[in-house]
């Protein structure tokens, strides 16, 4: 069996609750580890998830974290409120996702790529400038 493990991180901008943890979390940064199997009967690569894990502070000692089993859907729903209970903030956040795009799909790296030059580079110079790279091309410079 072929079996691979996905890390990512999360934040949360206020403390939160998770189900599965029995106390609120601060603020901050997660990691969040998914393990996959490959299904073996299918004639493409797939992965099923095996299990989803978030690493917390752990209650008893500071510098300690513990691994809790989790839903990655009550993760999305802790998020999406984090989301809300931020949306009366001034300052600004943005919040993308492109469901359905998986590390299996042949695109995946061309995609990825894609949409990290369009968050990254193009969607700051339009807020910083008020103009972006739309075509992945600097604007032309018009002569004087």
């Amino acid at each position: 069996m072929t079996a691979r493990t996905i890390n990512k991180t999360v934040s949360f901008a206020r403390p939160f609750l998770l189900k599965g943890v029995d106390r609120v979390l601060p603020s901050g940064e997660y990691r969040v580890a998914t393990d996959e199997e490959l299904i073996q009967e299918l004639s493409f690569p797939a992965y099923r998830r095996v299990a989803t894990m978030i690493f917390v502070p752990a209650e008893s000692r500071a510098s300690s974290i513990e691994m809790v089993s989790i839903d990655p859907r009550d993760l999305q729903e802790a998020q999406d409120r984090d989301l809300e209970d931020s949306a009366n903030d001034t300052a600004g956040r943005v919040r993308m996702t492109h469901e359905g795009l998986k590390p299996q799909v042949e695109c995946y790296e061309s995609c990825e790529k894609g949409w990290n030059f369009f968050v990254t580079d193009s969607l700051l110079k339009l807020m910083t400038t008020g103009a972006g790279l739309p075509d992945g091309k600097a604007p032309a410079t018009r002569a004087a």
